[in-house]
């Protein structure tokens, strides 16, 4: 595990796009967990590079029989999930039987946040006062909303957005936010001894070479929800 500061850029150089890039291109392949490692010597070498650190999965039922897609949503609602969620889950199924299994990463983006740049919770170094705002909004009013769906007085409209969003039951929803929603950090707070014993746990589990606990997380990073 790398300190924050010590993680290569998934693309380099950092603020090049990819389509201004004019050398020819390679695909290296890694061994697994080997991305970082082969990332942060390309960027020594001040190599051109873009780390494929992610596989995103999309599943349709358009191109399949009437009868098959039938069976499907039957399944589908036996687990209590959507028809095209039932089929991602069997592609993640075939993942795993793969040696890439333990990389696949899926990233799941509301079509309004595609837009807004990525990057830690505190102002990086060097970043301009306006592409912090625009990052420092979008996690206020994420918590604003997840203290919306917290408060009792607002509990008949959460399930139902969350049923309708997730696209389950409403006694499920019901089970999802009393069981995880209303549980989640308020406030985004991390502390020393969650780390520690977090970073116990993986030596229990055989990982090495761990960056200290200091060097994992921030504590600057103190949200101001937006309410509506």
């Amino acid at each position: 595990m790398l300190r924050l500061q010590d993680n290569p850029p998934i693309v380099w150089p950092i603020a090049a796009k990819l389509s201004e890039v004019r050398s020819a291109w390679s695909v290296a392949y890694c061994r697994p967990r080997q991305e970082k490692a082969l990332a942060a010597d390309l960027s020594k070498a001040d190599n051109p590079f873009r780390t494929a650190l992610e596989t995103i999965v999309q599943a349709s039922t358009e191109a399949i029989t009437k009868s098959l897609a039938e069976t499907t949503d039957r399944l589908a609602q036996v687990e209590h999930r959507s028809a095209a969620a039932y089929i991602e889950q069997l592609v993640e199924r075939d993942l795993r039987a793969r040696e890439e299994a333990d990389r696949v990463v899926h990233i799941h983006v509301a079509a309004g946040l595609t837009e807004v740049p990525s990057g830690q919770v505190t102002r990086e170094e060097g970043e301009t006062t306006e592409r912090f705002g625009r990052r420092e909004a979008v996690l206020n009013a994420l918590f604003g909303g997840l203290l919306f769906l917290q408060n009792p007085a607002h509990r008949t409209e959460a399930i139902k957005m969350i049923a309708e969003i997730d696209e389950i039951p409403p006694n499920i929803a019901e089970a999802e936010l009393d069981s995880n929603i209303v549980k989640l950090s308020k406030d985004g707070e991390m502390q020393k001894d969650w780390l520690s014993r977090a970073l116990d746990m993986g030596r229990l589990s055989g990982m090495t070479d761990l960056a200290p606990v200091e060097d994992i997380y921030l504590t600057g990073f103190k949200p101001v929800p937006t309410m509506v």
